[in-house]
């Protein structure tokens, strides 16, 4: 029950989010904007992973799972949200395909599509969501190689329905779908890059004479890593389709890449949120990073490659990256050789190798084709698989923390960045898992903030809540008493049988993002002037305009909102913790609504670091208008003034 406050002189957030100082508002969202979740009860050393067997014999027995992509919002729409889409080789016993599968309701879904060796996979991000025959957001596309006829095949979204391509008999590798115009980029692992335009099959293929292996997008560039090939050293190359210019940085050392294959194992690629590129050297035992050197740009004679290593790490194979700046980390797989570890870097407390490495910069003139596709459909096969959750005590020095691989399970590859708090999401290729690992020493912000979703029903762990005391404060003016949660620490309870396996939830949740109904971690009372969202920030950090689809922090005033089991200190007043433990949240979810489509709100609470400030996450509706669009905002009855966001595609 909520009491009305008297009436007190409004006040304001500080510049720091009115605008005063927009960097350091940015600063505070990319180091402390979201907070770790405890998962194992031991400290940052320690990891819980939950793992998911494909087994032999089971409707969905396949094996070599490799590149695994994060569909938190459920885009691909065939197994709800959340959603990971593993890419692999073997699905149903005998056929390359794809998997979709949701760790909160454990329900998989596999298409099995044809022979051959897959590897790498990728979901097509733009919004809106595809409509039916017709590319776009929430498509997934996948290469096979040994299986030309099939490089690339798509799955349209949500649907049995797909395409293939057969661009000629090559060696595919890599693939990445642009996120703005949705062109499809491959490795050839022969000695090629191609282009691949889905809405009119028009080809490009640029030679690079190394062999191309992964690749990795940004808005202008296709980045990939490249065995040695011909006169060319291992590689990194950067081709920009625009202008046709190739440019070249040669990897310290030699033969860094190849160790088993022809077409190489595993070596991944990513971008950083700096604009560092980061790549694994597997057969050196290595991670590197590719930065500039002291001018500041990459593609000149000062470039540098920074390489990473620790005794024991094992031919890691996958990185991904979250964070920027003093947060930035990286989370990589290791283990071609039996049993494995997937592990982390904390980039600030790790001390690399250095080498200046000149770009060599030429450019390479593509040749052009058309391909012809090929429409098809598969009949899915569907499963639900009980996962297994074990405590996995970590290897810390050195900045890099390793945590090996629990018994029965072997050979780690694919690895998302930080899907939500201090968790990241992967595939064993090994021994045919999947997997969710959650850790303390994962603190780099995710892609949604908030813990993951709870331990569904029927896992044999309890599905209860782990929450904060409940006070009764004295009776209110109409003589009602008043409950409320408030923040502390995480009490860990464990309860029933099996349960000193089971992930605890955050405080003041139940099994889902948002607190139920009168569980929140602080009290918003009703003011007599509500109070004003005055900041809109998104992913990129821009003020004001989001995508659809795309994650959005409102940050507003605190004016009104209560804080404590007595309520008697005013929220406009109090700074919560800037490192998030407790973490404060309303006691009541607010509707957010853009261009009055509704939003699908993350987190609710007082901002980490800042003095009276409440901040709004959420998730701009896929079909929001277009254009500068009103936020509407209602808690517990009333509306909120909010700014306009301008919303494109």
């Amino acid at each position: 029950m909520y009491r009305q406050k008297p009436a007190s002189r409004r006040t304001w957030l500080p510049l720091l989010v009115l605008g005063g100082s927009v960097l350091l508002l940015l600063l505070w969202v990319a180091s402390v904007g979201e907070t770790p979740v405890a998962y194992a009860t031991h400290g940052v050393d320690h990891a819980t992973i939950r793992t998911w067997a494909l087994t032999a014999g089971a409707a969905i027995n396949g094996f070599d799972p490799h590149e695994t992509i994060d569909d938190v919002t459920g885009l691909t729409n065939h197994v709800g949200a959340p959603a990971m889409v593993t890419s692999m080789e073997n699905v149903c016993g005998g056929s390359c395909g794809i998997l979709y599968w949701n760790p909160v309701t454990n329900n998989f879904k596999a298409y099995c599509i044809t022979g051959g060796f897959q590897f790498a996979g990728d979901m097509d991000r733009r919004a809106p969501a595809a409509t039916p025959g017709n590319f776009g957001g929430g498509d997934f596309w996948v290469m096979v190689n040994g299986g030309s006829s099939f490089s690339p095949y798509m799955n349209f979204r949500g649907t049995n329905n797909l395409r293939r391509w057969d661009l000629g008999n090559f060696n595919a590798t890599g693939i990445r779908v642009h996120a703005t115009n949705g062109k499809v980029y491959m490795g050839n692992a022969s000695g090629e890059i191609i282009e691949l335009d889905p809405a009119t099959n028009g080809v490009r293929r640029w030679a690079t004479t190394s062999l191309p292996y992964e690749l990795r997008l940004d808005s202008t560039h296709v980045w990939a890593t490249a065995t040695a090939g011909g006169a060319q050293p291992d590689q990194i190359l950067r081709l920009n389709p625009a202008t046709n210019e190739l440019v070249r940085w040669n990897v310290p050392g030699a033969s860094n890449f190849t160790t088993c294959c022809p077409f190489g194992t595993p070596n991944s690629i990513n971008k950083d949120a700096d604009g560092n590129i980061w790549f694994t050297e597997t057969a050196s035992d290595q991670l590197a990073r590719l930065r500039p050197g002291p001018n500041g740009t990459l593609g000149d004679a000062d470039d540098i490659i920074d390489e990473f290593t620790k005794l024991g790490m094992d031919e890691p194979e996958s990185i991904s990256t979250s964070g920027s700046g003093a947060t930035l980390q990286g989370y990589f797989t290791e283990g071609s050789s039996a049993p494995g570890h997937i592990s982390l870097i904390n980039v600030a407390g790790a001390t690399p190798t250095s080498t200046t490495v000149p770009a060599a910069v030429s450019t390479v003139m593509p040749t052009s084709m058309t391909a012809a596709p090929v429409s098809f459909t598969s009949t899915p096969v569907t499963s639900v698989i009980t996962p297994v959750t074990t405590d996995l005590p970590g290897i810390n020095s050195g900045g890099i923390i390793r945590f090996p691989v629990p018994a029965g399970t072997t050979r780690p590859t694919g690895m998302t960045p930080a899907v939500y708090q201090s968790t990241v999401y992967g595939s064993m290729e090994g021994n045919e898992h999947v997997f969710q690992l959650g850790s303390l020493a994962i603190t780099a912000p995710p892609i949604v903030p908030g813990p993951p979703p709870g331990v569904a029903p029927g896992e044999g762990c309890p599905h209860h809540r782990i929450h904060g005391h409940l006070d009764t404060v004295p009776v209110n003016h109409s003589g009602a008493s008043n409950s409320h949660l408030y923040g502390h620490t995480v009490h860990d309870h464990r309860l029933g049988p099996g349960a000193a396996n089971c992930i605890p939830h955050v405080p003041g949740h139940s099994a889902g993002l948002m607190p139920d109904p009168g569980e929140g971690l602080f009290t918003a009372l009703r003011a007599l002037e509500p109070p004003d969202f005055t900041a809109a920030l998104n992913r990129e950090g821009g003020l004001g305009w989001a995508h659809r689809g795309g994650f959005v922090q409102l940050f507003g005033s605190a004016r009104g909102l209560w804080v404590g089991p007595d309520e008697r200190q005013p929220a406009e007043t109090f700074l919560a913790p800037p490192s998030g433990v407790p973490l404060y949240h309303t006691t009541l979810t607010p509707e957010v609504r853009v261009g009055n489509v509704k939003a699908r709100v993350l987190f609710s609470g007082m901002a980490p670091g800042l003095m009276g400030a409440w901040q709004i996450n959420f998730l701009v509706p896929s079909d929001a208008p277009l254009g500068k669009v009103p936020v509407r905002i209602v808690y517990d009855g009333d509306e909120l003034r909010a700014v306009d966001l301008v919303v494109n595609r």
